[in-house]
């Protein structure tokens, strides 16, 4: 997770705003994802899933998402929205490619952020 904000509120959070950075230590040739999907967890609550397009980045490049996550589930945004500090948990499955290699992936990290606003 490069940056990310979330929707203000008072008192409640429906939406955050993360840009994400795909990229592999492995790469030595060309790689591709396809069928990328991204799930959003906040302080252990899902916050959703996107689903975009798959591309392809080079030997020290990576692929760039903007990504916007939304919850109608008005508990969820009253929960993530009592503090300003939130751990976000961001989980990304796609098929990866790379030459004669092709595998589905699943990969996951997650970051503590504190928000103003």
């Amino acid at each position: 997770m490069a940056t990310g904000y979330r929707s203000p509120g008072s008192g409640y959070v429906n939406t955050f705003y993360l840009e994400i950075h795909v990229w592999s230590y492995a790469t030595s040739m060309d790689t591709r994802v396809s069928n990328p999907s991204f799930s959003l967890a906040v302080d252990s609550f899902p916050f959703g899933t996107v689903i975009t397009t798959g591309g392809t980045w080079q030997t020290g490049g990576y692929l760039s998402y903007n990504l916007k996550f939304t919850t109608t589930d008005s508990s969820v945004a009253s929960g993530v929205g009592q503090t300003t500090t939130n751990h976000l948990v961001l989980s990304m499955d796609g098929i990866v490619s790379a030459g004669w290699f092709s595998e589905e992936l699943t990969r996951s990290t997650s970051v503590t952020w504190t928000f103003t606003g």
